[in-house]
């Protein structure tokens, strides 16, 4: 099973399903919506981890630009023990709490699945770079986690054109 994200709004909230795995390749379309999202005037965000088994750096730091950067909310629910352990350790439940227990998206609320876009290289290292400068400014730790993967992304980015 690869990734899917299926998405719904209603009133002021975006209501996000992750399915399968929340890694770096979904991070392009999943910034792209959100940001679609801010601009509609959306700030109130639940994000369901119940489908999701796994989520990277990039797709943490990918939901904490919407919270730092355009002060909305983010809550994450229904997530596993490991996947929750990710968020805490990155030092980002502060940022976005996660709801414990088994919560679920109204049913009167059509979901609708968000197509994944395949992405170009430099797009891709964009949008991971600046998920990582996120996790980094959110908690002090991180700078030591990911300092080396930024100079590996700014190398990237400053030879690619």
């Amino acid at each position: 099973m690869g990734s899917a994200l299926r998405v719904a709004t209603a009133a002021d909230t975006v209501y996000i399903r992750v399915e399968g795995e929340g890694v770096a390749n979904v991070c392009p379309t999943l910034r792209a919506f959100l940001m679609r999202m801010v601009a509609a005037g959306k700030r109130a965000f639940v994000v369901d981890l119940l489908q999701c088994r796994y989520v990277d750096s990039s797709f943490m730091g990918t939901l904490l630009e919407v919270v730092t950067e355009h002060r909305c909310r983010v809550v994450i629910i229904n997530a596993s023990e490991s996947v929750a352990s990710r968020f805490e350790l990155l030092g980002l439940v502060q940022f976005m709490p996660i709801k414990k227990g088994s919560v679920s998206i109204p049913d009167t609320i059509s979901v609708h699945r968000l197509p994944i876009r395949s992405t170009n290289r430099r797009t891709l290292t964009e949008v991971v770079e600046r998920a990582h400068k996120q996790l980094i400014k959110a908690d002090k730790r991180n700078r030591q986690r990911f300092e080396p993967l930024l100079k590996l992304l700014r190398r990237e980015l400053e030879e690619k054109p």
